[in-house]
Order: C-alpha cells, then structure tokens, then sequence
C-alpha cells in the first residue's frame, strides 16, 4: 500500500477528467459560462458594439436557451437597434422564465418601451399593458411607469396622477419613481420642478450618469451635496 498523497484521490482524478472533458468540448471558448457571456454583452451594449453584443448574446442563448436575463439583454439589444418588435418578443421570454425577480420591473420598463416604440399601432396595446401591471401588481413602480408613459402619449393629466399615486406609496426608496417624474417636469417645462425630482433621484441612486448629464444641462453640478434627500408624501 503506497504512501499517503502518494497517488491522487478518486475525486481529484474525476475532477481533472471532467475539467479536461470541458476542454476538449469548447477549444473555441475556453471555459466561459452564459453568465461571462451576458456580462461581455452588456459591456458591448455600453460601448455601442451592438453588432458585437448580439453575437456575443447569440452564443449565451445557445449555451443556455432558458437564460432570462439573456433574453432580457436581447429586449435592450434590439431598442437599441430599431427593432420593438423583436425586443417585444424577447422580453415577453423573459417575463415568462422570470416572473417575479428584483429585476422584474425593469424587463417590464423595457417592455413597455418596446410598445411605445412601435408608433401608434401599438398604444392601445401599452395602455392595456400597463393597467394590466396596475391590477395585476399594484406597485408604486407600475404606477410610475404608467405615469412615464401616458405623459410621452400627451396624457399629461392622468400622467401626473399616477405619477403622485406612485409617491404615495414610495415616496423614499426608488430613484425610478423620481426619474419619471423628472421626465414628466420636463416635458411640460418646469425647470425647477424638474431639477428637483432630479436631485432626489440622484440622492439615491448617485451612479446614474443620466440623471447627472441632465443636472448640467440644467446648470446644476452633481456632487457630494447635489443630492436631495425625498420626503414622504
């Protein structure tokens, strides 16, 4: 009997065949999962190699074809490309692999974008969509995204309802619910009501490059003291 280390265990051994098995599987790829794959995507999309990134995402979905998330980055992929039809399509796979996730109101953010972008043949769709949201959840996000959307269809009254409604119900904890304010303020041209929606959006989320880009085009510069801490309602 040899001694102890002398030769490797069964385990070590099994794990060196399957190691070399995978290998010898994916000589192209090296050792990349769909997970690698979906973030070399979104740092594609970021950069805008949108042609790159859906190569890059073609490869995730062959490795696993039942990826939310993968499904939910081609939904962003064809926005970016002009395509709410297929976007629509991707993030209705998404929504049906995923339905309740942390990440589930931005697949329907994105999903609501992909109506909108489709033009007038769609609004009837999107105004069903998001009252369905409404019935179906009720949260203080779905009444934000309603109040986003019926401002850009020219809903401006009944944007602002939800859009206070949403506050009611959030008025501290989510930067989005800000930023569509924000965005409905802009769009009927109230400056400062606008900055001030910003700056609390920027208050809790001061990563968003989106909303510090627009606090200088309001002559406004985001730093340590930009942000406005939100009240309740």
């Amino acid at each position: 009997m040899g001694r102890p280390g002398m030769y490797p265990n069964r385990a070590s051994t099994l794990a060196v065949m399957v190691c070399g098995c995978l290998a010898a599987a994916l000589p192209a790829t090296g050792c990349t999962t769909p997970k690698l794959l979906a973030d070399r995507a979104q740092g594609q999309m970021a950069r805008g190699q949108l042609d790159a990134a859906e190569k890059t995402l073609e490869r995730a979905e062959e490795m696993h074809p039942a990826s939310w998330r993968t499904q939910m980055l081609f939904g962003r992929l064809y926005l970016k490309q002009d395509r709410p039809a297929e976007a629509e399509t991707a993030l209705r796979r998404a929504l049906n692999l995923r339905p309740t996730h942390e990440q589930t109101d931005d697949i329907l953010d994105l999903l609501a974008e992909a109506y909108y972008q489709q033009g007038e043949a769609s609004e009837r769709a999107l105004r069903r969509f998001l009252d369905a949201q409404l019935r179906d959840r009720g949260t203080a996000r779905d009444y934000a995204r309603k109040g986003r959307f019926l401002a850009r269809l020219g809903d401006a009254d009944e944007a602002i309802i939800a859009l206070r409604q949403a506050l009611s119900l959030d008025p501290t904890g989510d930067a989005e619910i800000h930023k569509a304010m924000a965005e409905f303020y802009r769009g009927i041209g109230d400056k400062d009501a606008e900055l001030k929606s910003l700056r609390h959006a920027y208050y809790l989320d001061p990563t968003d490059r989106n909303v510090a880009d627009r606090m200088r085009e309001l002559n406004f510069i985001p730093g340590p003291t930009a942000g406005l801490p939100p009240q309740p309602q």
